[in-house]
């Protein structure tokens, strides 16, 4: 595969490589492209939960609630049913 860069970006991998720190070229396009696949997937994450976030402020505005007390006997008995599992 062959890719093209502008001159900073390869000016900056050559500093990357000659401060020892990475062994080849490869080795950076390697790291960012890990970095990149990392950032994308916490967007996603994050996007997931905005998305829930959304919904549970919905289900208020509809009057949709229960107390505190009764949400944490639910999220107990996921946790017991998730203990089972394993």
């Amino acid at each position: 595969m062959n890719i093209s860069l502008t001159p900073e970006l390869e000016k900056y991998i050559y500093e990357k490589l000659h401060g020892g720190f990475y062994s080849s070229v490869s080795e950076i396009i390697r790291e960012a492209l890990r970095t990149m696949l990392q950032r994308d997937s916490s967007y996603h994450a994050r996007h997931q939960l905005n998305l829930a976030i959304e919904q549970g402020l919905d289900d208020l505005n509809k009057g949709n609630k229960i107390s505190g007390e009764e949400m944490l006997k639910k999220f107990n008995k996921k946790i017991d049913k998730f203990e089972l599992k394993e």
